[in-house]
């Protein structure tokens, strides 16, 4: 059992109330190759346009998790959306 005396001092965070923090981090780059599948396309302009993939299902009429299944190649978008979806990519 450990003492609290030989607590890491780096595991606790202080809080002061009234002063803001502001945490930053380098987001990596998903895309160093070009996208292959419609998923990766779907999700490379969705990122570009600075979408949530809540914010991209509103606009299609689905709900997040089917945007979330297409990026990630478990379903495909249905013929009904094919129209919407050129648009979004900007393939007319």
């Amino acid at each position: 059992m450990r003492s609290s005396a030989s607590v890491d001092i780096h595991a606790r965070v202080a809080f002061l109330p009234g002063i803001r923090v502001t945490l930053k981090a380098l987001k990596p780059n998903i895309f160093a190759e070009p996208p292959r599948t419609l998923g990766e396309h779907i999700k490379a302009r969705r990122l570009a346009l600075l979408l949530t993939q809540k914010d991209l299902a509103r606009r299609l009429g689905v709900s997040s998790f089917t945007v979330l299944n297409w990026e990630r190649g478990k379903t495909a978008p249905s013929p009904q959306l094919s129209d919407a979806l050129a648009h979004f990519l900007g393939r007319d």
